[in-house]
């Protein structure tokens, strides 16, 4: 589920209805807040958060729909994801997303 959520972020015209973005991004925060013993879903929703923000430029959505802190919660629960570059661009909440995340 998490990684065809990943895919459609990557198709920045999926994410161009607002609506259709907070409700993906929503829907990513929730699923890593219930399964949050999993690694591997919470490995496939920061992939599916990062590309959400890098085609839909949507940092500040995912910041406040708890996403920043979704992520920071999942590489203290599984440490391997400390090295997932990915999910340390979205954990470093500085301000500037085109800066921060994705290059832009």
């Amino acid at each position: 589920g998490f990684l065809a959520l990943g895919n459609l972020a990557i198709e920045a015209e999926t994410l161009s209805d607002p609506e259709f973005c907070r409700e993906t991004v929503a829907t990513v925060i929730r699923g890593m807040t219930r399964h949050s013993d999993s690694e591997a879903v919470q490995t496939a929703a920061i992939f599916a958060l990062y590309n959400a923000i890098c085609m839909a430029k949507c940092f500040e959505l995912v910041k406040v729909l708890g996403g920043v802190d979704a992520v920071r919660a999942a590489i203290a629960r599984h440490p391997a994801l400390a090295d997932c570059d990915e999910a340390n661009a979205v954990a470093q909440d500085e301000g500037d997303e085109g800066q921060r995340v994705g290059g832009h």
